[in-house]
């Protein structure tokens, strides 16, 4: 793995340091001979003309206003090549160690089994023996949904057999050309899940997740056993606040920028810790470095910017918000993005928010919507907590985890 840069970086970076050497050691030195050399010869034509008298060098020096401006522009070559580097020369070792690492994956994998889904192929981790089948969705732009949700699997697989699922653009998934739409996200999970051969399963998904998983749900009601959702969000609110385009859009481009850029390498690279996400887990020292190439090589891909690009479609485009009557649904929502979600409201000047949930009309404080949206009343198995913290999939997973199996075995 090239942790250090390919043979190209290296050549490129050599190649600098050659040329930022010569621009400010050796061209000085030879510079500073030939003026040398040139005052001799000036020396020399001066006491021929002047017997017996000193030659004095500073009378023949430019005026202080030229060597003022000489020096104004040696600083600022030296500044604009030292820019460029700066800028370049981590750019260039990004472009090259992220594009050696996805070669390497693509011929050997380390994980996960690929199944086909029109003629590309998507990345899905099957763990543990239960015999209750949980399919993991991940939340957008997750770089490696197998090690982001490791601290969650690792406790669901004692009761589930868990399907962790990379969507085309995600992990060691293919890239596609097909448009990211919601109806072909929710289509070509559903070809993965029947390729495996489950015709009963539990759906569990994070964030994002919330919007392709609700229509998944209702449309393979007869297959899902019952819902899961972690602070999975609520297509609902994007009538009141167009989030989904407005934030999620700038902060990807900007996550964009500062991985092209390399900047998340050199991080990283200091203290990998800061590349993982906040969690209870303990992550093994092999797995950190793993995460951090995945993160580094397949972090904002462009599927990933397209779906959160068409979020505002697929939030209009999904015909229902709620867990069908039918479906069990166990969701947990964090206190901070709980208020995070009021604080988005109350900019749209919503205090109460209406909506239609099992056919009947609700309304709620702002304050409360993102507890009470994600259910159908009239499924009394349903449960919702609110727990404290916020990226809980991950900061809270163990606990998370427990509830989890402990609602699936009182249904």
């Amino acid at each position: 793995m090239a942790i250090f840069g390919t043979l190209n970086t290296w050549i490129i970076i050599v190649a600098a340091g050659i040329v930022v050497v010569f621009m400010f050691l050796i061209l000085p030195i030879l510079v500073h001979k030939h003026k040398k050399k040139k005052l001799a010869k000036m020396a020399a034509k001066w006491q021929k003309k002047h017997p017996g008298e000193d030659y004095v060098a500073d009378d023949h020096k430019a005026p202080g206003l030229f060597r003022f401006i000489g020096g104004l522009i040696k600083f600022a070559l030296f500044i604009g090549v030292l820019g460029a580097g700066v800028v370049l020369l981590p750019m260039i070792h990004q472009k090259e160690a992220s594009k050696a690492t996805r070669e390497k994956y693509a011929s050997e994998a380390p994980y996960g089994q690929k199944v086909e889904v029109d003629g590309k192929n998507i990345n899905v981790v099957v763990e543990g023996e239960g015999s209750d089948v949980l399919v993991l969705y991940p939340t957008a732009k997750v770089s490696t949904p197998y090690l982001y949700y490791k601290p969650l699997t690792s406790v669901l697989t004692s009761k589930f057999k868990v399907v962790t699922v990379e969507p085309f653009g995600y992990g060691l998934s293919d890239a596609t050309d097909k448009e990211r739409t919601l109806e072909n996200a929710v289509n070509e999970l559903h070809m993965v899940i029947s390729s495996l051969g489950y015709t009963n399963y539990s759906i569990a998904t994070d964030g994002f997740g919330g919007i392709p998983m609700m229509e998944y749900v209702n449309t393979y009601k007869d297959e899902v056993k019952a819902y899961y959702g972690i602070d999975s969000m609520v297509a609902k609110l994007n009538e009141y606040y167009n989030f989904v385009g407005d934030l999620d859009n700038v902060f990807g481009m900007l996550g964009r920028f500062y991985n092209d850029f390399g900047y998340r390498r050199i991080v990283s690279t200091i203290k990998v810790d800061m590349i993982l996400p906040q969690t209870d887990y303990t992550y093994s020292a092999e797995d950190k470095e793993f995460y951090r190439q995945m993160a580094l090589a397949y972090n904002d891909t462009e599927d990933q910017l397209e779906e959160i690009k068409n979020g505002p479609t697929w939030c209009t485009n999904t015909t229902k918000s709620y867990t069908p009557a039918d479906v069990p649904s166990c969701t947990f929502v964090s206190s901070d993005y709980a208020a995070y979600i009021a604080d988005l409201l109350s900019l749209a000047n919503k205090s109460e928010v209406t909506y239609s949930i099992g056919g009947e009309s609700k309304t709620v404080k702002a304050a409360d919507f993102w507890a009470e949206a994600h259910n159908n009343p009239l499924n009394e198995k349903n449960l919702n907590t609110t727990i404290t913290g916020k990226n809980i999939a991950t900061s809270c997973a163990s606990d998370i985890a427990a509830r989890m199996i402990d609602w699936f075995d009182s249904l």
